[in-house]
């Protein structure tokens, strides 16, 4: 074998070690930052589907807090579709959720659907944090997924929530108005309410940042539109040993109805600002 063959398999078989080498850090790298991962879930409302947080989800990315959207269809049955992939670089995925069972008002099923998505999403991805943001009966969804997972090690730990255009206290508020205390505790609960009470013990030793976002048309019925200021105000109560971070914010204006709030580039704002701290 000549000089200059030897020296040539040498390099050539330097370069391929080399090259193997830089592919399982590389790749290893990759499980790194996925499980590094905060993705931020946004839940739509009664009725809605998966373009009702769009918005919001365009804000993100165009403000470079999140590079890429991922869509989750959750069926009836319980089973997911998946449209979409994480960049396994991307630490603040945002994820659509759409229930096929968008009228559904038993709380604890559509809790399931949120663990279903969750689910799906981490068996691929295997994240250990997550946002989770709902607009009008989405936050109902979430409550009920905290109150229902609250003592499961094997989902991942809630960072951050963002109640938009939320409440459950209300109930025939015109007629019987409902006062809350001076922490926040509601004189009458719907049964929803008293469901949602055990929160304020569940999440003692995992606290989460809160922040609950509500319109108020200011046309004389402290609301809206759709639910009343108090019932979302009330939140406060439930969430009051579950956080160490917990805010309020009053939207007024033009964006202050029920359906402009997650349309709103003043909530995007707020909610930019809260999902940064």
């Amino acid at each position: 074998m000549n000089k200059k063959l030897f020296i040539f398999i040498i390099t050539l078989f330097a370069l391929c070690i080399f090259v193997f080498e830089w592919h399982q850090v590389s790749e290893k790298n990759q499980k790194i930052d996925a499980r590094n991962a905060t993705p931020t879930f946004l839940f739509h409302g009664w009725g809605s589907g998966i373009n009702a947080e769009k918005q919001i989800a365009n804000y993100l990315v165009q403000k470079r807090y999140s590079k890429t959207i991922t869509k989750v269809y959750v069926h009836k049955n319980g089973t997911v579709d998946i449209k979409g992939n994480f960049n396994n670089k991307e630490q603040h995925p945002i994820v659509l959720v759409q229930f096929d069972d968008n009228k559904n008002t038993n709380y604890h099923k559509n809790g399931q659907y949120a663990k279903d998505a969750i689910k799906a999403i981490q068996d691929k991805y295997h994240f250990q944090n997550m946002n989770l943001i709902g607009h009008s009966m989405g936050n109902l969804t979430i409550d009920y997924y905290l109150l229902d997972n609250a003592r499961s090690r094997a989902l991942p730990v809630v960072s951050k929530v963002v109640s938009i255009a939320g409440g459950v206290a209300g109930v025939s508020e015109e007629k019987q108005p409902v006062k809350l205390n001076n922490i926040g505790e509601p004189n009458k609960m719907n049964r929803a309410y008293r469901d949602l009470l055990p929160l304020r013990q569940s999440y003692k030793n995992n606290k989460f940042k809160f922040l609950n976002i509500y319109g108020d048309l200011e046309d004389g019925t402290q609301s809206d539109g759709s639910v009343y200021n108090t019932s979302s105000k009330s939140m406060k109560y439930l969430m009051q040993n579950c956080t160490d971070y917990y805010r309020e914010i009053k939207i007024t204006g033009k964006d202050s109805s029920h359906g402009n709030l997650h349309e709103s580039k003043q909530v995007d704002r707020y909610l930019l600002n809260f999902l940064n701290k």
